[in-house]
């Protein structure tokens, strides 16, 4: 298994071990919202 990360132009990771960065992004923040940890 390899953990190679394809990047864009801007430098930004456009997939995460076959799933979709932003989804996974998004995920994330939503999780810590609920937790309060961003607001």
């Amino acid at each position: 298994m390899t953990n190679k990360v394809e990047l864009n132009k801007n430098g930004r990771p456009m997939g995460w071990h076959g799933q979709s960065w932003m989804y996974s992004k998004n995920m994330v923040e939503s999780a810590l919202e609920e937790k309060g940890f961003l607001e």
